[in-house]
């Protein structure tokens, strides 16, 4: 089939079983870097342009607006605020989930960016409301370091 031609068909398909060993490291350059040690320690940083006067979530190096190099970087304690929310009801694999996942865009009012994260799975929030961070005991330097965001007290 001549490279011009388009598949209509999901018939038309060919397949070639076999293995294909690939290997490749993620970096998470140095604003994510920051950015998970500083979940590491149950922080939530972001970056902050004195340019623009304005807080990043997750941290950047260089503003996205004015491209100026950002050197501050800071503690991010909220008011966290649920921007935008889903429900899983599949895993990664496809298959049913005993429980739905809440999933949620949480974003700082004025701040630029937001963490897509886990919601509470026993308490009902909806788009708008305020949230904090649940950190795990036990922490790593990852997005799992957060339990999930919950109604703040």
């Amino acid at each position: 089939m001549p490279f011009k031609d388009f598949i209509e068909r999901l018939s038309d398909v060919k397949v070639q079983k076999g293995d294909i060993p690939v290997w490749w490291l993620y970096t998470v350059g140095n604003g994510g870097e920051i950015f998970y040690n500083g979940l590491k320690e149950g922080k939530i940083k972001g970056s902050y342009c004195e340019n623009c006067e304005s807080i990043i979530l997750p941290p950047r190096i260089y503003c996205e607006d004015c491209f100026e190099r950002i050197e501050k970087f800071v503690d991010v304690e909220g008011p966290f605020v649920v921007l935008a929310m889903t429900q899983s009801y599949l895993d990664l694999d496809g298959n049913p989930l005993d429980k739905p996942q809440k999933i949620a865009l949480i974003g700082v009012p004025d701040a630029k960016g937001g963490i897509i994260h886990f919601l509470d799975p026993d308490t009902e929030i909806d788009t708008g409301d305020i949230v904090e961070p649940i950190f795990n005991e036990d922490r790593v330097g990852s997005l799992k370091d957060i339990k999930y965001f919950t109604i703040k007290k």
